[in-house]
């Protein structure tokens, strides 16, 4: 059933790329708005083949009673030192490694079952203990606050293109649909300050919680590895990440893998000079 589900969502937002991409080159041969439903064209285009390229990575969801068994325990001893809702667990194969997301006003855990298998009881506890900081911190109301600018910004500034630019026509009003997401994509992309800093205190947060920088160390080491050999199955080669960019830039909302290691030996150091 599940199988089916992801299928015909698939097929649907296929379909909706394509009557998009048509409408685009249908405006673009009758000569409205040109250059604005070219570059819709082109984005289009790019979101579809990534859509399709980044399929390719998602499983179903896993149920696994020895990885059930292994988190379970772990997170729930988190939640109780850090007085925090249970965050719900959605335990599948995705483009994401590991991410604490808001789904539905709740807190939930996207983990890969690849990270799992690969990691001891120690490295697991650790990145738990990030992701668990993410809640205390109140991280997940700033990605949702995030989200929602992506979406309002480039539909605002279309809005205004529609009433002005446009002469409130239904040209311009298919084109702000076309190119609202695209555009709010892109921001998520550009706006990341905020998060790396967030990223960077869960680090230490998590690391001081289980009395464990070296574990987060690994941990951190695994999601990067992991995250990499993702991104190059779905841009295997350098000329997958032209054709799909802007789509393909890498998104910076992490600080890189050497700067949070450096952060997590201080940390260690410190620990190791005031014992």
């Amino acid at each position: 059933m599940l199988r089916r589900q992801l299928s015909f969502r698939t097929v649907f937002t296929q379909l909706i790329t394509l009557a998009e991409l048509a409408g685009c080159v249908a405006y673009i041969v009758r000569g409205e708005l040109r250059a604005l439903f070219v570059v819709g064209a082109i984005l289009t285009c790019q979101q579809g083949i990534f859509q399709l390229r980044a399929r390719r990575l998602v499983g179903a969801t896993v149920d696994d009673v020895d990885m059930q068994a292994r988190i379970t325990p772990i997170l729930k001893q988190l939640c109780v030192r850090a007085n925090c809702e249970l965050p719900r667990v959605s335990l599948k194969r995705t483009f994401v490694v590991v991410a604490m997301v808001p789904r539905s006003g709740y807190a939930t855990l996207l983990i890969s079952p690849d990270f799992i298998q690969r990691v001891d009881d120690d490295v697991l506890r650790a990145v738990l203990a990030h992701e668990v900081a993410h809640i205390t911190h109140g991280d997940l109301a700033a990605v949702t606050r995030r989200a929602k600018l992506a979406v309002l910004v480039p539909y605002v500034v279309g809005l205004i293109g529609v009433w002005t630019i446009g002469h409130n026509s239904w040209v311009a009003l298919f084109a702000l649909i076309v190119l609202v997401i695209p555009f709010g994509r892109l921001i998520l992309l550009l706006s990341t300050r905020g998060n790396r800093q967030r990223e960077s205190h869960a680090d230490v947060t998590g690391a001081i919680a289980v009395d464990n920088p070296e574990a987060m160390i690994r941990g951190l080491q695994e999601v990067y590895l992991l995250s990499q050999i993702n991104r190059d199955r779905v841009y295997p080669h350098a000329v997958w990440r032209w054709a799909l960019f802007p789509f393909s830039m890498r998104a910076k909302t992490h600080p890189s893998l050497e700067k949070r290691i450096s952060e997590l030996k201080l940390l260690s150091s410190a620990e190791y000079a005031s014992d």
